[in-house]
């Protein structure tokens, strides 16, 4: 018998090392953060499966099936749906209502965290065997279609948790010993382009090759140094190489002045390091700390200002359920 509710939770992510650079074969860094989100399945006493997400929708409820149309933001999700339904053997309707800390177009992996989460409680509604690797395939298939040619990074932080060094597409799992360190986040409120800042960068090494490519090999240096930091628990190194890395993505004109004024108020406080984190061009900044009490208050700083600013640990729990 299912039980009565069933609460998946999945974590979102940040690309610490290596943006942009990976995309021509160098080695990136990524790690699953505190934001998570939720899905939670029910019983339904209807004949069709229903979803809702508050957090894209609010007070609205889609019908799913083969011929239901929905918002281009759900099509994903519905795929995951349809996928394990016609598999299912308990003759159960499931009513799915999804949930997120995760700000959406910010570069935090939010719709994979979904995916995941929406995933691992699917299969357990249905009574479906499964194991990480299982939920891990079905989100990536679902990302698909709604990144294209994604690179898997996003999924697997989600359902593994903890950190990853991705390279010509060969995922690593990375075990860091920093102590417990304190992450602030700060949304830009710009919504990242990815594939234009990607066509950006290409431009711009079509017509400088070997300045672009001195400036991938150094940000590859960088991420293999900071692979060590972690490894070996330095995380003021950590944060000078942040710094480092930031430098480099500016140079190749990913970032914007808004941006800039983010890293410039950040370089006012006791930060260890800071960076933009993903495409550039908007998205998200995030700051290392060593203080929590400290960070909180840079968090308050930037929310007095008007901007979206998250405190949260990394290397955090990969999806999990939740009571």
């Amino acid at each position: 018998m299912v039980a009565d509710s069933i609460k998946f939770s999945a974590p979102g992510k940040v690309i610490l090392f290596g943006e942009h650079s990976v995309v021509y074969g160098h080695p990136a860094i990524a790690a699953a953060i505190g934001l998570r989100a939720l899905c939670e399945v029910t019983r339904s006493n209807e004949e069709t499966i229903t979803i809702s997400a508050p957090m894209l929708f609010s007070d609205q409820t889609f019908t799913i099936s083969e011929k239901s149309i929905v918002p281009t933001e759900l099509e994903s999700f519905k795929h995951i749906l349809l996928l394990l339904s016609r598999s299912h053997e308990n003759g159960f309707i499931p009513k799915v209502e999804l949930s997120s800390s995760i700000p959406p177009s910010a570069g935090l992996g939010s719709s994979a965290a979904t995916a995941v989460s929406l995933t691992a409680s699917l299969l357990e509604f249905y009574g479906h065997d499964h194991d990480l690797e299982t939920i891990n395939d079905i989100a990536f298939e679902s990302e698909k279609i709604t990144h294209g040619s994604p690179s898997g990074i996003d999924n697997s932080i989600s359902t593994y948790g903890g950190g990853i060094i991705y390279e010509k597409g060969v995922i690593t799992p990375l075990t860091s010993k920093i102590p417990s360190s304190t992450l602030v986040i700060i949304d830009s409120g710009i919504p990242r382009q990815t594939k234009k800042l990607i066509e950006k960068v290409q431009k711009k090494k079509d017509v400088e090759p070997k300045n672009v490519q001195t400036i991938f090999n150094k940000i590859e240096d960088i991420t293999l140094d900071a692979k060590k930091y972690l490894e070996s628990g330095n995380i003021r190194q950590v944060g000078n190489l942040m710094n480092e890395n930031h430098e480099l993505l500016e140079k190749l004109d990913v970032g914007i002045p808004f941006i800039s004024n983010i890293v410039d108020f950040i370089d006012k406080t006791d930060a260890l390091g800071r960076k933009l984190t993903g495409a550039g061009g908007g998205g998200s900044v995030i700051a290392l700390y060593d203080d929590y009490e400290y960070a909180k208050d840079v968090v308050s700083d930037f929310v007095i200002n008007g901007f979206d600013a998250y405190l949260t640990n990394i290397f955090e729990t990969g999806v999990k359920i939740e009571e």
